[in-house]
């Protein structure tokens, strides 16, 4: 969740939100903002971090509160709790957003159970070495487990004040990479570490 920006544009829809973070500072800005703004009857920040199987880790010391990694502790030891997500979904799922510097496999591995279980109409997910054989592997995979359709490139365009502000434009900033993920076309780069699946054809996608 980082400091929640994204938790309280979904908090300020009305969506019932569960967010994770498990650094101390941005953790506690974003949970500070859901009260401020009255939303935490539907919008929840947990300190935990979601991993393929529970357990205890560490967040290392990136350059910033955007860029630290979770690590597993191998002896189980650790400041931050590792959860899957299944143990938290209960209900099918409007919108996923994964933003986690590298763990990504982590997030999936303990989505499995929730993908097969309930409804995930769309996953945004920032993937990094997004070219590697076996991140294109993970995307394949989660399209078939969750049942998604279609994968777009979703390359950011600050020219814009907000993502909310871009709107209509969105077509000029998303590529249909359905074929390359699902076919497994490794040898394709992908122009953004960004990518939006989805169970319906985007029409405003050129």
């Amino acid at each position: 969740a980082n400091v929640g920006y994204f938790t309280l544009a979904a908090g300020s829809a009305g969506c019932r939100t569960i967010a994770f973070e498990p650094q101390l500072i941005p953790r506690t800005m974003a949970r500070a903002s859901v009260a401020l703004n009255g939303m935490g009857s539907h919008v929840t920040v947990h300190s935990c971090a979601i991993a393929a199987v529970a357990g205890k880790g560490f967040v290392g010391n990136g350059p910033g509160w955007g860029f630290n990694q979770v690590a597993i502790s191998p002896i189980n030891e650790g400041d931050t709790d590792l959860r899957p997500l299944s143990d938290f979904v209960e209900s099918d799922v409007l919108l996923l957003k994964v933003d986690t510097e590298g763990f990504e496999d982590q997030v999936v591995a303990g989505s499995k159970e929730a993908f097969q279980k309930y409804i995930f109409h769309n996953v945004v997910m920032e993937v990094k070495q997004r070219d590697m054989p076996q991140r294109r592997h993970m995307l394949r995979q989660m399209m078939l487990d969750a049942g998604f359709k279609y994968a777009y490139n979703y390359l950011e365009d600050y020219d814009f004040l907000t993502f909310l502000q871009q709107g209509s434009h969105l077509g000029r900033v998303l590529t249909d990479i359905t074929d390359i993920i699902r076919n497994s076309q490794y040898h394709v780069p992908l122009a953004a570490e960004d990518i939006w699946f989805t169970r319906e054809k985007l029409a405003f996608v050129g």
